[in-house]
């Protein structure tokens, strides 16, 4: 029997190779193939090899017609190599290595799934069962007869020499000699790959999952297939069983068990470096404003893509979730934000430009341009009626008692990227030398004067009297001390007024973190504001919530970059200041007071709101720092576009505006319906000519201060 045997191994030796590569796809991912490897690992090029390493590693296709030697023929015919014998049932030579090249005890053997078969390649065949989807055919140059790759006939050995496995820990570590471990799998682990290797390829091993039963076919897991695996599962890998091979006398099978136990995964310094990138990220996130959208998503990205062991290793999982959390409230908010700034900007666009584009609508033209709507047609016409405007006025000065006028010009046309110094041949900054005049229209002229001289970083002109020059330093020195006890400031009288609170906060937001006089003022007018917002969101003035009142603080919170969805110090009840501006919207337009009717100032004023918003959220720059604009001259008319061929129509336009302005400034806004829907269908600016009234009008307004509200400015 003896003799038998070694005779039939000697030549199972000469035709096949021993593979020592595990698998590394399962069969389940290559159904209907099997894998041909063709290898020289003995055998150096050095040493007169005409190859070495790995020459082919192919998976290829089998029907019930194939057999080991059909399917090592098609593998090499397809890497485009030569190989000689295969047709016979004995392979000598492939890709020119031949048996004997390296002595006579050399030449080609072959394993299927590791192990040298004890019948000729010719039996292995799909047909009889005996080569299956995804087994692995590895053919190895021997110098030895295969005691160089792991074979020998003599050795009855049916022990493992290891084990290797693709996830857990054996305990204890692998010893050929112990056949009872633990596998201690972390508890996220769905699979693993079990790969045995025999001490002697001459046995064969075979995987089982919670039963050992070697007599029965079928039942076995290929080598190096993906198991699944739970707590207390059992794996037997069985060596060398008779009921799989041929087993010379005194030869038995070896079993080994592996009992599965799961465990909490623990986290590898990898695990730990991945989760603290992600909570960096987090971290990053900082205060929610509408410009989180990105570093919420890249935080989230980042946990995502994280494994369960190293998610549940992120410390502050919790503020990502309340960043989420914060943001969908924001982007609610938008929704709102989009519909106003949507349908208010084509109220706009809709309308003839002739209506639109001219002198007297500068705060339309502002919004446009700064909220990036205007059109070429809107913004050369508006340009070409302002010039005409200043022309007929005929002087730097537009006013000469409203420097608000020449505030209101200068930002719009420095918005519009002109060149302020010479408007039709005029320089609007000039009247700006004197103090007096512009100190002549009370706090409004001091604050609108800062703004437009900030537009642009203006300097200003020199007076001829010094003792009346303006300077910057004045401007904010008298402004900070109009400041009233409770930290807002009011137009008139000795009530703090959000409408007006909000605009000085405009002018003196550039200071803000270079000033420590302003910073203590702004933050004192802050606390005001917040204390006066309403439940709803909306700010009160003179006792009423008034569109205006939520525009100018809107824009004033934004000019000093503090998000107005996410600071909760202009958050009341969840509502926002947003909130409290849509409570006077209405389908493109806004009305002085809720469901009031539409107003033409309270749509402006709204409008320039939402386009500092706008740009806030958009990472540009505020509504009055035109730092980013370029300045070009305004292009010069004919010359026979005299001053009396456009003084009739810019005439119109000037009449029109002074009457309409003084109308208004005649008349303060009260409390009383009839007075407050007069406000309501003004469509001009107000408060520019208070400190220029004769003292009788003063003096009247002390007897009637009882019905009294505010005065708006329009002239903003």
């Amino acid at each position: 029997m003896k003799k038998a045997k070694k005779t039939l191994v000697v030549v199972t030796v000469l035709s096949l190779i021993i593979s020592m590569i595990p698998l590394c796809v399962s069969a389940k991912d290559n159904d209907g193939q099997v894998r041909i490897i063709v290898q020289n690992n003995t055998y150096s090029v050095s040493d007169g090899a005409k190859w070495d390493g790995t020459l082919i590693d192919e998976w290829v296709d089998i029907d019930s017609d194939s057999s080991v030697l059909s399917a090592f023929i098609q593998a090499v015919a397809d890497s485009g190599y030569t190989q000689t014998g295969a047709e016979d049932g004995y392979v000598t030579e492939i890709g020119g290595l031949s048996a004997n090249d390296n002595g006579y005890m050399s030449g080609w053997m072959a394993t299927l799934d590791d192990w040298i078969t004890d019948e000729g390649l010719s039996a292995y065949t799909v047909s009889s069962g005996k080569l299956e989807n995804g087994d692995e055919i590895c053919f190895q140059y021997s110098c030895d007869w295969g005691a160089d790759i792991g074979y020998s006939w003599s050795d009855t050995s049916t022990k493992l020499k290891s084990i290797s496995l693709s996830g857990g820990t054996l305990e204890p570590e692998f010893n050929t000699d112990t056949t009872e471990y633990t596998l201690k799998l972390p508890s996220d682990t769905e699979s693993v790959k079990i790969t045995p290797t025999a001490e002697n390829k001459a046995y064969r091993t075979k995987i089982y999952k919670n039963s050992y039963t070697p007599e029965t076919n079928g039942t076995d897991i290929k080598r190096s297939s993906e198991i699944t695996l739970s707590d207390e599962d059992v794996i037997y890998i069985g060596v060398g069983n008779s009921s799989w091979q041929y087993t010379a006398d005194g030869v038995t099978g070896t079993v080994y068990k592996i009992t599965v136990n799961s465990v909490a995964p623990q986290p590898t310094d990898k695990d730990r470096e991945k989760a603290t990138e992600t909570e960096e990220l987090i971290n990053s996130i900082g205060t929610v404003t509408v410009k989180s959208k990105n570093s919420i998503e890249t935080a989230r990205n980042s946990y995502n893509n994280l494994t369960a062991l190293q998610q549940s290793l992120v410390s502050n999982y919790d503020v990502l979730l309340s960043a989420e959390k914060s943001y969908s409230a924001i982007e609610k908010t938008q929704v709102d934000f989009n519909e106003m700034f949507t349908k208010t900007t084509q109220k706009f666009l809709d309308s003839d430009v002739s209506d639109i584009a001219v002198a007297g609508n500068e705060w339309i033209i502002l919004s446009l341009v700064r909220g990036e709507q205007i059109t070429d047609e809107i913004r050369n016409t508006y340009i070409k009626s302002a010039e005409d405007y200043v022309k007929t006025v005929g002087s730097s000065k537009l006013s000469n008692t409203k420097s608000t006028d020449n505030s209101r010009f200068i930002i719009t046309l420095t918005a519009l990227g002109c060149d302020v110094t010479n408007i039709g041949g005029y320089n609007l900054l000039e009247p700006y030398s004197d103090y007096e005049y512009l100190s002549g229209q009370g706090i409004n002229g001091l604050v609108y004067a800062l703004v437009s001289l900030d537009t642009k970083n203006y300097e200003i002109p020199v007076s001829s009297d010094s003792a009346n020059q303006t300077t910057r330093e004045k401007l904010i020195d008298s402004i900070i001390s109009s400041q009233l006890s409770d930290g807002g400031w009011t137009f008139y009288g000795d009530v703090s007024d959000s409408d007006m609170t909000a605009m000085v906060l405009q002018a003196l937001a550039p200071y803000y973190n270079s000033d420590n006089n302003v910073k203590s003022s702004v933050d004192k007018a802050l606390t005001f504001l917040s204390s006066n917002q309403q439940d709803n969101g909306s700010f009160v003035s003179y006792g009423s919530q008034d569109c205006e009142s939520n525009a100018q603080v809107i824009t004033a919170l934004t000019a000093l970059g503090i998000d107005i969805l996410s600071d909760t110090r202009f958050i009341k009840n969840g509502n926002t200041a947003l909130d409290g501006l849509k409570l006077f919207y209405n389908d493109g337009t806004f009305s002085h007071l809720q469901n009031g009717t539409e107003n033409g100032v309270s749509t402006n004023q709204a409008y320039y709101a939402l386009v500092s918003y706008y740009r806030y959220s958009q990472g540009k720059t505020s509504l009055y720092d035109m730092s980013d604009v370029e300045i070009s001259p305004v292009p010069t008319e004919s010359s026979d576009n005299s001053e009396n061929s456009v003084s009739d129509e810019s005439s119109d336009v000037q009449n029109s505006t002074e009457n309409s302005v003084n109308s208004e400034e005649s008349t303060p806004t009260s409390q009383q319906n009839s007075q407050t829907e007069n406000k309501d269908n003004s469509t001009v600016n107000t408060g520019d000519t208070f400190a220029v009234f004769p003292i009788v009008i003063v003096m009247l307004f002390a007897v009637i201060a009882v019905i009294i509200t505010k005065k708006k400015s329009t002239d903003r």
